[in-house]
């Protein structure tokens, strides 16, 4: 949806409207994701080379790349369905915001007793938390599964 950081495809955001709107008609509820952990467009690593940095890493620590992914939150959230009028975030057809899709930290949680990395996690975390003061994402998630 994204072409440049902050300029976003009119075209690709009336068709997810239609996604949402169609899904709000028959009862069906969505899970939507900000982004993703790969290198598709929109994904952790558009944010990561939008901030000109190479290191993944940097996306929970290098403050422009967190405001580059702030705004695309705020921009998704405050997004005004064209067909119905609702913005997203009062939409009931969005049940949930997935922060980021498919996130990986490298730390093997199938193995016993697995422990992952708590600066990761932390990051993860004061990102949500982040959001969830600004009323823009619902921190079930990071609650229950922290």
């Amino acid at each position: 949806m994204l072409i440049i950081a902050g300029v976003y495809n009119e075209v690709a955001f009336q068709g997810l409207d239609k996604i949402i709107n169609d899904a709000s008609e028959a009862g069906i509820k969505l899970i939507l994701p900000f982004t993703d952990n790969w290198h598709f467009q929109d994904g952790l690593f558009q944010y990561v080379e939008w901030g000109h940095s190479m290191a993944t890493g940097d996306f929970f620590t290098d403050p422009a790349i967190i405001q580059l992914y702030k705004n695309h939150v705020t921009a998704i959230v405050n997004r005004t369905n064209t067909l119905n009028g609702r913005q997203y975030k009062d939409e009931p057809a969005i049940f949930a915001w997935d922060l980021i899709n498919e996130l990986r930290d490298g730390c093997n949680t199938s193995a016993p007793n697995a422990t992952c990395d708590p600066a990761f996690t932390g990051s993860v975390q004061v990102l949500a938390l982040d959001l969830l003061n600004r009323r823009e994402i619902d921190l079930y998630w990071f609650t229950e599964h922290a």
